[in-house]
């Protein structure tokens, strides 16, 4: 699936203000190729290995820090739907005892630019059904991406697994291979975010989403 997003009113704002702040860049300069050191700073930040430095040389040229990805600005979430229903799922309350009780468990993560702003949001969750002594179901893992930046250019799922049910705990993982491009440098698919959910007999779960 694709996604352009042209909402990038703010980021113009900013790229105008930080070149105008330092110095006014003539056509004959914008067409100067990017020196190397940028680049090897755009591949760390994709990497996860952003440093100080790399920041310090980036903001320079703020069309490309508007889009590089800095970890560091992450924001995660994780919310539980208490109680979703009683019963397992596919069966019929009624065919369950009153002390099953099925929770929805939801992770995000916001994956900012080394300037603030959203590259996109990635959402995971899963429903699970416990009473109180093993897992008794484990919906498989859905996910969405939301408020993608123009720059991301696709994304598909490369795993998507439940393992557990019927035990003590019962674990559900989904991974998304996002591709993202940076005007200027080239497109970048290493991209992982992976939402992972561990829900246990006694109605509670550990959730966890990361970006690789």
């Amino acid at each position: 699936m694709k996604t352009y997003k042209t909402n990038r009113i703010l980021a113009t704002v900013v790229a105008a203000f930080a070149l105008s702040a330092a110095a006014m860049v003539s056509p004959a300069q914008a067409d100067v190729p990017l020196p190397p050191e940028v680049k090897v700073a755009v591949d760390r930040a994709f990497a996860g290995n952003l440093t100080d430095a790399d920041r310090s040389l980036l903001v320079n040229y703020p069309e490309i820090a508007a889009s590089v990805p800095d970890l560091a600005k992450t924001e995660i979430s994780k919310t539980t739907a208490v109680p979703l229903t009683t019963g397992t799922l596919g069966t019929s309350p009624a065919a369950t005892t009153a002390a099953t009780k099925c929770n929805t468990y939801t992770g995000s993560a916001r994956f900012k630019s080394l300037l603030g702003f959203t590259i996109y949001k990635f959402t995971h969750k899963a429903t699970a059904c416990s009473n109180g002594t093993k897992v008794t179901s484990h919906s498989k893992p859905t996910y969405t991406i939301s408020e993608a930046d123009y720059t991301v250019d696709n994304w598909s799922v490369t795993d998507k697994t439940v393992t557990g049910v019927n035990t003590s705990k019962s674990t559900s993982r989904i991974q998304v291979k996002v591709q993202q491009c940076v005007i200027k440098v080239g497109c970048y698919g290493n991209n992982y975010p992976t939402g992972t959910i561990v829900a246990k007999a006694n109605n509670t779960a550990d959730i966890k989403t990361t970006a690789r």
